[in-house]
């Protein structure tokens, strides 16, 4: 008889399903204690059990449930697991692994993405907290008692306000402001009733033209004749190097 039919006589024994000759001879074998057969029924035995827990719950036929529990009454031997039982294990711990290898990745990605995005709410929250300090401090210098208001002209560019209170500091605003080359920005100056220019701070405007620039002046504003605006090169100009764009008369 061959090995494999050998191997389906152990596992119909270990399930109670081994009728006749068969049954009969394979108890002698395991009463004259064989123990290729012993190994073999409780290899069987060993695979019954694991498949009783994946198996839906049925009541057996009587003869089958009686032999059933006559082959897991006999005494247990050793075990040695054979090839078939080792490549089953061996598969399931593989498909385990690349089950939780896949999941793993997965669970990486996703919390690259929520790194990601918790990255840049954290830098549009950081932007409107800057953003709400600029207007608050534009409020408080535009409303304060003392402020004074300067027009600043341009022969073909939109008109720019300066808000300018001594202990606060000066606010410059415009709408649909030229923004200048990538190497050039633009530079506010104080222009003094005597002496140079002095330099007040460089800015641009935003994309949509938007100028909203606040600075400190170095000189009171009693000692200040009016306020200009030129195009100079990236990081400003000690003293102008051009025309003024925008120029304001403070009366």
């Amino acid at each position: 008889m061959e090995t494999k039919d050998r191997q389906q006589q152990y596992l119909e024994f270990a399930l109670g399903s081994l009728e006749g000759d068969e049954y009969e001879e394979i108890r002698d074998l395991l009463a004259r204690g064989d123990q290729e057969c012993s190994r073999g029924v409780a290899e069987a035995r060993a695979v019954v059990a694991g498949l009783s827990y994946a198996a839906p719950e049925a009541t057996p036929p009587a003869h089958v449930r009686k032999r059933l529990l006559a082959a897991v009454a006999e005494p247990r031997r050793s075990r040695s697991w054979t090839p078939y039982l080792a490549w089953a294990a061996a598969a399931g711990l593989l498909i385990f692994a690349v089950l939780s290898g896949s999941r793993a990745r997965n669970l990486e990605v996703e919390l690259a993405n929520l790194q990601q995005r918790y990255e840049q709410l954290s830098g549009e929250h950081q932007q409107i907290l800057a953003e709400t300090e600029t207007y608050r401090q534009v409020l408080t210098i535009v409303s304060a008692p003392g402020t004074r208001s300067v027009s600043l002209s341009a022969q073909q560019s939109p008109q720019l306000q300066a808000y300018w209170n001594e202990p606060l500091g000066l606010v410059l605003a415009g709408q649909n402001v030229p923004a200048p080359a990538a190497d050039r920005t633009l530079q506010l100056w104080i222009i003094p009733a005597q002496g140079n220019p002095i330099d007040a701070g460089i800015f641009r405007p935003d994309d949509t033209g938007r100028t909203l620039y606040i600075t400190s002046p170095g000189i009171s504003i009693s000692q200040a004749a009016a306020l200009a605006i030129t195009d100079e090169p990236a990081g400003g100009q000690p003293q102008p190097t051009t025309t003024p764009i925008w120029v304001g008369q403070i009366g």
